[in-house]
């Protein structure tokens, strides 16, 4: 198991909602997600701004979108730190096969049709069918827009997606700014 990882390299899946019974279990609450749970042996919560491994000792379902969880090292007496926490997986831990295609490419490295990096997917967003990677440039967040005809290549491996941009949309947001 890693014991350090970015958390770029993560996946949200849900939150810990609230104990179960008096033997330090949680509740796993969650989207309706296509990811199979019962196979994941780490999940991850952000404590004190580190993401911090758990290992799971069990899973059991409690509902559609709820799992009753059992971590190793965690009870009664310490679990309250962790309700409310997002609960996170690594991406290398779970199949995009699985995974709704809007979360496909958070993390991926983007680039432009001159082979040129622009930054990395920061997160994905679906507005009635206009679909939108959103990257961070110059500590600015940027939408462009992502469809099969803009896709150059997709790299899964190296988590690179080349795009073609238009000329001037990675300009829109410093040119507003300046106006």
């Amino acid at each position: 198991m890693a014991f350090f990882m970015e958390k770029r390299n993560l996946y949200e899946l849900g939150e810990f909602s609230k104990l179960h019974g008096f033997q330090g279990k949680l509740i796993l609450s969650f989207d309706d997600q296509k990811i199979s749970l019962s196979k994941l042996k780490v999940i991850w919560v952000i404590l004190d701004g580190i993401p911090t491994p758990f290992s799971i000792t069990s899973i059991q379902k409690l509902k559609k979108n709820k799992r009753i969880v059992s971590l190793l090292n965690v009870d009664s007496l310490n679990t309250s730190s962790l309700i409310k926490q997002k609960v996170y997986v690594s991406k290398d831990e779970i199949s995009f096969d699985q995974m709704d295609v809007k979360l496909k490419y958070v993390g991926f490295s983007v680039w432009d049709e001159n082979e040129n990096e622009i930054g990395i997917v920061q997160d994905y967003a679906d507005i009635k069918n206009n679909n939108l990677l959103i990257i961070e440039i110059d500590k600015q967040e940027v939408m462009i827009p992502v469809n099969e005809t803009l896709i150059i290549k997709v790299l899964e491996k190296e988590k690179i997606i080349q795009l073609y941009i238009t000329e001037g949309l990675l300009n829109l947001n410093s040119e507003s700014e300046n106006s």
